[in-house]
């Protein structure tokens, strides 16, 4: 079963009035927007298409259950199969080395109980297409990957 994260809210394009001004979040802080010139495989369409693509004909061992594309770069979440995946890479991986040039961060992984079994997962996340995003998106991943593990039921 895939789940997706929720849609992020509508906020009003302009906060109510405070007694205090907010406090201005710093760049490296504020999710990365998808812009309309990205290649195609870093739009939440393209992504997607890649991440199932690569799970299905790359003999990964995992299944993706969910994908993030709240903000850019999208991650994709998976699940080990069985017991026996015990490392795992993209390199090797056509359709993920096609569209994303080796450019991956392994975002986390995680391990719990469900029917007594261990279930480990593993998130995949293209570096951005400009590098001089890169330190942003790494920074945004960990507090993605908070809310990721949350809705997957791994803390």
């Amino acid at each position: 079963m895939l789940r997706r994260l929720p849609a992020p809210l509508d906020v009003p394009a302009e906060p109510p009035p405070t007694s205090e001004p907010a406090p201005a979040a710093a760049p490296d802080e504020l999710p990365l927007a998808f812009t309309p010139e990205l290649p195609e495989p870093f739009t939440p369409k393209g992504f997607e298409r890649v991440a199932f693509r690569a799970a299905n004909e790359c003999g990964m061992g995992l299944d993706v259950v969910a994908l993030d594309c709240s903000e850019y770069p999208c991650i994709a979440w998976t699940r080990a199969t069985d017991d026996t995946v015990k490392t795992f890479s993209m390199s090797g991986c056509a359709p993920w080395e096609e569209a994303f040039q080796g450019r991956t961060m392994v975002v986390a992984s995680g391990q719990f109980k469900e029917g007594g079994q261990g279930a480990r997962y593993l998130a995949w996340m293209p570096m951005p297409a400009d590098p001089a995003l890169n330190r942003i998106a790494m920074r945004r991943a960990r507090e993605r990957t908070d809310g990721m593990k949350e809705a997957l039921g791994l803390r």
